[in-house]
């Protein structure tokens, strides 16, 4: 399953130079990598990743993910990467229905 969020302005900095960037409103497409059964029915979680280069050479992937519980209700989930220290946590807010 997919569903799109439209992530708003962040902040994050490279880890290798250290440099400030402002990631983009987008919207994005999430893929759901897990999913199982709770008592109001089934939870999901979605992914999607961001990735760009810094001026230093050093490509950056950032995962932000979203949580589906109970059905149809989104709620952000936070993000995370290897590359960047996150500054500014983004809102992300659905955009549009969940299709397969």
């Amino acid at each position: 399953m997919i569903t799109t969020f439209q992530i708003d302005r962040y902040q994050y900095k490279c880890l290798g130079c250290h440099k400030l960037h402002v990631g983009p409103t987008r919207i994005m497409e999430f893929k759901c990598v897990s999913e199982r059964k709770l008592e109001h029915g089934p939870e999901r979680i979605y992914e999607a990743d961001f990735s760009s280069i810094c001026d230093c050479d050093q490509p950056l992937i950032i995962t932000f993910r979203a949580r589906e519980y109970p059905e149809g209700i989104f709620s952000y989930h936070g993000c995370h990467s290897a590359d960047a220290e996150i500054i500014v946590q983004p809102n992300i807010r659905e955009h549009s229905g969940v299709y397969a």
